[in-house]
């Protein structure tokens, strides 16, 4: 019974509501919004910011492409290198600034 009111529940949002109530994902788009606040800053070095342009140019580059012929597999390895250099990108910014905008981020939701 109470499993299906769970997905009573959930079924009964918009689709973007019911995704942002699983944690991976609510983390995944606190991670974009806090690397793209990051990126805009003027006090995180220009080389920092480069990890986040590295990342999404080999997402464009033939490379990755040859990978996502590959069904299901080439979309998961899309989603972890995201991931991957958004968390790199994280942890090489200065971490007051990281800490600044998460409160900021935190405060909002």
């Amino acid at each position: 019974d109470n499993l299906f009111s769970t997905w009573k529940w959930i079924f009964s949002m918009n689709p973007v509501s019911a995704l942002m109530n699983f944690g991976f994902v609510r983390h995944f788009w606190h991670q974009i919004r806090l690397s793209w606040l990051l990126f805009r800053n003027r006090r995180v070095p220009m080389l920092t910011k480069a990890i986040p342009v590295v990342t999404i140019v080999y997402l464009l580059s033939p490379i990755d492409w040859l990978v996502n012929l590959i069904p299901v597999l080439g979309q998961m390895e899309d989603i972890t290198v995201l991931g991957l250099g958004m968390n790199l990108f994280i942890r090489a910014a200065p971490q007051d600034i990281v800490a600044e905008y998460t409160a900021q981020l935190q405060a909002k939701n």
